[in-house]
């Protein structure tokens, strides 16, 4: 899946938001929702990767899972996961500046948008590879598609 995912911190317990809808595990998936892929939603495998308050509103973190890179930013209090490379030529999206939605990468000037990784300017090389997040017990989670 390379669709926007998010989680906000208002109570959202097992259930992802995608494309502004909540779904969750056993829910019904339709076209509209992730193009090409419809049926039942499964999910994999959850990996912990930090509280809720260790990515403030404005602000971005970079988390290792395995041998990924994965860049965790708070847009107005909701959580989005990418890969932390740019799509240009891989520049770590976490090193560079943050503003009003807005991401750019400090190698080249890609830019790109927080709220669902479309690229805003050249040399981008395409939308940035998500991953679905989640809040539980104050833990934030993203599920890897390995």
């Amino acid at each position: 899946m390379n669709s926007h995912k998010a989680a906000t911190f208002e109570g959202l317990s097992d259930r992802v938001v995608c494309r502004g809808r909540s779904v969750g595990s056993g829910d019904k998936l339709d076209d509209d929702l992730i193009p090409g892929l419809s049926g039942v939603l499964e999910m994999g495998a959850w990996v912990k990767v930090g509280s809720v308050g260790d990515v403030a509103p404005g602000r971005v973190k970079c988390v290792r899972v395995g041998d990924r890179k994965v860049v965790i930013f708070n847009e107005n209090g909701t959580l989005f996961a990418y890969d932390d490379y740019c799509t240009h030529v891989g520049g770590p999206l976490s090193q560079g500046s943050c503003e009003n939605g807005v991401v750019t990468c400090l190698w080249h000037g890609a830019q790109f948008r927080v709220a669902d990784g479309a690229p805003l300017t050249p040399p981008a090389g395409g939308k940035l590879r998500s991953h679905p997040l989640r809040i539980r017990a104050e833990l934030v989670e993203i599920e890897l598609d390995e």
